[in-house]
């Protein structure tokens, strides 16, 4: 930046100019009114062959009424040329400590919290959701298709996830658990569930801060599958130790460690089952 103080009764145009051919000077001219005090920036446009390094220039003034003198007319001083990544270091250097701060808090802040609630809900509440419980099953009355009359069970653990499937018909795929003497062709799809609305992160930061989690165990069938309990047809419903169900031509009973479920996932627990 440059100060131009004006002592004439008149207006008047200084004009700037420098001898160096590698710098253009992008605004070459200051207008000042009578009297008037003005300061200007001087900004030029660097050739590209020129190298990084200190250089030293001379700016040149001349007013465009030929009776104005200029004092001075000229003025020598050193420019030093950065490259692109010296330039920004430099124009920030007033604000580097403080900006870098802030980003660097920021920054890891942002790492406790996602990273953080993301380890958290791999290592700490995906382990708490891993299924237990068995599924108890036998073949409807009158279901013809059937082979096996005796009953069966299904150790959920032993999916060793939070969703567990079960396949019906001899054209089961799916990796999990089958009942090839199903006459169906769907599958039965049980689930635990919690807080499956939040962000993954949010859920792992959420479940560290509950004593407790209230985990929902839900199964569906995938179409054209339904399931019957107590006479009433259901595509999805919430699991609880206990239920009977029909689905594939099949009676199942799903039952869960009471231990387990009462101390893990804080939900009731009939205490009279199998008393009365």
């Amino acid at each position: 930046p440059l100060i131009f103080i004006s002592e004439s009764p008149f207006t008047q145009t200084i004009r700037l100019s420098t001898e160096n051919d590698e710098m253009r000077l992008i605004q070459d001219r200051a207008v000042l009114s009578p009297g008037e005090s003005a300061a200007v920036n001087v900004e030029a446009e660097i050739a590209e062959t020129l190298n990084p390094g200190k250089y030293y220039i001379t700016l040149l003034f001349n007013a465009d009424d030929g009776m104005a003198l200029v004092q001075p007319d000229t003025i020598d001083f050193e420019v030093e040329v950065l490259a692109p990544g010296a330039a920004f270091v430099r124009r920030f250097s007033g604000l580097g400590t403080g900006l870098g701060l802030v980003l660097t808090v920021i920054l890891l802040l942002a790492a406790i919290v996602f990273g953080g609630g993301s380890l958290l809900n791999r290592f700490y509440l995906q382990p708490r959701l891993i299924l237990s419980g068995q599924l108890i099953f036998n073949p409807e009355l009158g279901n013809p298709q059937s082979k096996k009359e005796e009953q069966q069970i299904i150790e959920l653990s032993r999916a060793g996830k939070p969703e567990a499937v079960v396949s019906f018909g001899p054209g089961a795929h799916k990796t999990g658990f089958r009942i090839e003497e199903s006459a169906a062709d769907y599958d039965m799809i049980i689930s635990n569930r919690w807080k499956d609305h939040l962000p993954r992160f949010m859920r792992g930061w959420k479940a560290l801060f509950n004593k407790s989690l209230s985990i929902e165990t839900s199964i569906h069938c995938t179409p054209p599958g339904v399931l019957e309990f107590d006479g009433t047809v259901y595509s999805r419903r919430e699991l609880q130790h206990g239920d009977r169900f029909e689905c594939g031509g099949y009676s199942f009973h799903y039952t869960v460690r009471q231990d387990k479920d009462s101390k893990s996932r804080g939900r009731g627990v009939d205490i009279l089952d199998g008393k009365m």
